[in-house]
């Protein structure tokens, strides 16, 4: 089979529009919903009429899905430190720049994992981030 580039092509442009953007990459909590959806549907299909081109733009899109998660999402079982060492990284902060919910020693201590973290300052971080105060804790 010889790949006829001008022929794909003229079918890669048809998808312009929101597929066509979520295949460049998913930036926001809307991409990703509404690609999330989108991998619903082309794996309904699948169930229904096996493989196909279909699920070649499914493993596309759950490719994108993925590294949305590994980016903006902490594990779920990630230690408290390792949450707001992620949390941090995400929104590109120094230990200083929490200096209004905790001192620099005790984010220190949180970060290496010698303290853990009290409801209270959960909160705050809760707060902060926008999440659930229950990662914290």
């Amino acid at each position: 089979m010889t790949l006829n580039l001008q022929q794909t092509l003229t079918h890669w442009n048809a998808l312009d529009g929101d597929l066509h953007r979520l295949l460049r990459g998913i930036d926001t909590e809307q991409d990703y919903d509404q690609a999330a959806a989108l991998l619903e549907e082309l794996d309904r299909l699948t169930e229904q009429d096996g493989d196909g081109p279909h699920t070649v733009l499914a493993a596309l899109l759950a490719e994108k899905l993925s590294a949305y998660d590994e980016a903006h999402h902490p594990p779920a079982d990630a230690s408290p430190a390792e949450v707001l060492a992620f949390l941090m990284e995400q929104h590109r902060l120094k230990q200083t720049d929490l200096a209004d919910l905790a001192d620099q020693g005790t984010i220190s201590r949180i970060l290496s994992g010698k303290r853990g973290v009290g409801k209270k300052l959960a909160e705050a971080f809760a707060q902060r981030f926008g999440v659930d105060r229950s990662i914290f804790l």
